[in-house]
């Protein structure tokens, strides 16, 4: 027998193409495509790394797919030929399996969500055992253009940041709010341009961010106005202090401890093709080694269209195999509950029965019940 050829039928979701060439590791590449999936055959075959050609069919004549598949399969009778059927149209999937009948130098596979090859011939199945990198994951997802910051860039006075904001009393969360979460879009932007931003409330309760420093200073009052000071200084002081960031940070430390993790990105944030400008972002991004859990970290939902937007962008960015999970402190509304089921979004409450933190294991087992199921959408 010849070379090893690899063809793979090319849809709009080029992650399965990516994985067998991977696991397989052929000497050839021959992509199938439409008109329509030229751009994804195309990147493929830049990425790669391995020879490769494309290989254009009609998407829905059956007659003219036929006899294209027939001429295609023709050129390499003396190799060992392996037609990966996942992408493409139906009706491309239904002639090459249809044709590789009683070819014994033809085999037939398909990938599922959970990166598991099976093969149609032989009637057998393996994992690919992939662990691929969270840069690699979006690539072969078709996403180039985003920024981040990894967990494990951040350090102990990080940590000690989060563990201060974390002691401050529940009676002065309220200011501690109104002067991290910007809300108004004049505070917002003097956050993002002013040197030293800086703010006061009407109760007394102040913040003075130190950029070049990065330094945050914090006088609080409760109702009794009582004060509490607080001065914190990291390297990621801005990310963890403002907009709930140190909730997010606290999230990320517990994912981390489970076993499936490999990375964590947090503050991912997703640009137009055209220029940097942000058109979506996502809390936390954890990677299982072959696909992608996408995590929003909130205190309560309360707007469900927040949860079409997850769900849209998880889909967008991470393709059919990734997971989506909302991590709220607050107990969940029933209908929001059943409206992030019906998107096929995870959902864990950090609070328990009388209010008592959940433990970590809880959240743990809760992933692993469902990171291998097959999604519905």
């Amino acid at each position: 027998m010849g070379r090893k050829i690899n063809i793979s039928l090319v849809g709009k979701q080029c992650m399965p193409v990516y994985v067998y060439i991977e696991y397989a590791k052929p000497d050839y590449v021959v992509l199938v495509h439409s008109r329509e999936t030229k751009e994804e055959a195309t990147q493929i075959k830049e990425e790669c790394g391995l020879p490769a050609s494309l290989f254009e069919m009609q998407p829905v004549d059956y007659p003219n797919i036929l006899n294209y598949a027939e001429a295609l399969l023709n050129q390499f009778t003396y190799d060992e030929v392996t037609i990966n059927i996942t992408g493409g149209t139906k009706l491309w999937s239904l002639a090459f399996a249809m044709l590789a009948n009683g070819k014994e130098h033809v085999s037939v596979v398909y990938v599922d969500q959970n990166n598991m090859i099976y093969d149609l011939k032989n009637n057998t199945k393996s994992p690919s055992q992939l662990s691929l990198s969270t840069k690699r994951i979006f690539l072969y997802n078709g996403q180039r253009n985003y920024r981040y910051t990894l967990l494990s860039d951040y350090t102990a006075d990080d940590m000690n940041v989060l563990q201060k904001i974390a002691s401050i009393p529940l009676s002065y969360y309220n200011d501690f709010t109104r002067l991290t979460v910007a809300k108004d879009k004049r505070w917002k932007n003097t956050l993002e341009n002013a040197t030293n931003p800086c703010l006061t409330l009407a109760t007394g309760s102040s913040i003075d961010y130190d950029k070049a420093n990065k330094k945050v200073e914090m006088v609080l009052y409760n109702k009794k106005s009582i004060p509490y000071s607080l001065t914190i200084s990291s390297s990621h002081v801005r990310d963890i202090v403002f907009n709930a960031g140190w909730f997010e940070y606290q999230v990320a430390t517990r994912l981390a401890k489970w076993k499936s993790t490999k990375e964590i990105w947090l503050n991912v944030k997703f640009n137009y093709a055209q220029n940097s400008s942000v058109k979506n972002e996502v809390d936390i991004v954890v990677n299982v080694g072959d696909k992608l859990l996408f995590v929003e970290c909130k205190t309560q939902i309360f707007d469900n269209t927040d949860i079409d937007k997850f769900s849209a962008a998880v889909k967008n960015y991470g393709g059919m195999s990734s997971k989506a999970l909302f991590i709220v402190r607050d107990k969940i509304r029933d209908i929001t509950q059943q409206k992030c089921g019906d998107h096929g979004i995870m959902t864990f409450c950090l609070l328990g029965k009388n209010n008592k933190p959940r433990p970590d294991q809880e959240l743990f087992d809760l992933l692993d019940s469902q990171i291998l199921n097959i999604n519905k959408r």
